[in-house]
């Protein structure tokens, strides 16, 4: 069944969002519409987004050689860690390699921005997986992450960590390499953590899956400038993405500035939930290029021949001024 919400179509995997029923009983002003537009894209990412108990890894169709690689489980056996947070952060959740452990090796961060309502408790398998390729992956509870404020406090709560000498994380933070993944509402989350938040300047690259942009961001009051990006940046969204349409990718991508390298790429046949974990080859592959040098996973996205242009389940690839 399609979901249409304002004139737009579109579905969240084979899920049901609603039906044309509760669409056409919608409420018509403004303050109601937006509480509205919000509960149907809380109960699309709630409905389908849960990545705390069933590994993915191995049930992504990957088109290409490197995308297959950084889809696998990494080499580094991994822990958690959970610390109370204030407020609606709720609490801070910290996946990193077990080696650290009696090491005085730091390791690459990557900061989380939630989706509406989704919380890092849900994308515990998504966290392990990316730390078992050498990063320490940082989120909260947080279900309003737009501001990038959340993603800031958690960057604090961990630079702190970084100099408490009972925390297993001290001394262990690459203060030189931190990046940030936004899904969904995220997306604009990770712009303005890199952007418009005190700590903006430590960030290195950004990535954005699914986000929200334009007609969404402008109702909802969801603020960003992705023209002030400075760093590497990386979009990815699938074909059957109802809350993140073509066009808006086209001008999210074309707002990102041109002397920054930039990608953006379609998933085809995906929809606005299953991108955070169907993209995760290449994200993977993204982090491990600007946060840690990996030449290899660079070759998916730069060089005479990226291997992402040539994947088949990819489409609209678009990397820097092509």
């Amino acid at each position: 069944m399609k979901m249409s919400i304002t004139g737009t179509t579109g579905y969240v995997g084979d899920r049901v969002i609603s039906s044309p029923d509760v669409i056409s009983h919608a409420p018509t002003s403004p303050e109601p519409l937006r509480g509205f537009i919000l509960a149907i894209i809380v109960f699309a990412l709630a409905s389908c987004v849960d990545l705390s108990k069933d590994p993915y890894w191995d049930k992504v169709d990957a088109g290409g050689a490197i995308e297959k690689k950084y889809l696998k489980l990494g080499a580094l056996e991994v822990t958690s860690l959970e610390a109370v947070a204030e407020g609606s952060l709720g609490r801070y959740v910290a996946w990193y390699p077990v080696n650290l452990h009696g090491s005085n090796k730091r390791y690459p961060i990557v900061i989380s921005n939630n989706g509406t309502g989704v919380g890092a408790s849900k994308y515990s398998q998504w966290f392990r997986h990316l730390a078992s390729w050498g990063f320490i992956v940082v989120g909260n509870e947080e279900g309003t992450s737009w501001d990038g404020k959340s993603a800031e406090e958690t960057l604090n709560w961990l630079l702190q960590q970084d100099e408490n000498p009972a925390s297993p994380l001290y001394h262990h933070v690459d203060k030189a390499h931190i990046g940030t993944i936004g899904h969904s509402q995220g997306g604009t989350g990770a712009v303005n953590c890199a952007t418009a938040q005190p700590h903006s300047n430590l960030f290195r690259t950004v990535v954005m899956l699914a986000s929200t942009h334009d007609g969404y961001n402008i109702f909802l009051g969801w603020r960003s400038d992705a023209s002030s990006l400075r760093v590497p940046t990386l979009v990815m969204v699938g074909e059957n993405d109802g809350l993140t349409n073509p066009a808006d990718l086209k001008n999210l991508y074309e707002n990102i500035p041109s002397s920054i390298f930039k990608v953006q790429a379609r998933r085809k046949g995906v929809g606005h939930g299953e991108m955070l974990y169907i993209a995760d080859g290449y994200v993977t592959a993204w982090m491990l290029w600007q946060l840690k040098g990996d030449k290899n996973a660079a070759k998916a996205f730069y060089g005479k021949t990226p291997e992402l242009k040539a994947n088949k389940n990819f489409m609209d690839v678009r990397i820097s001024d092509d």
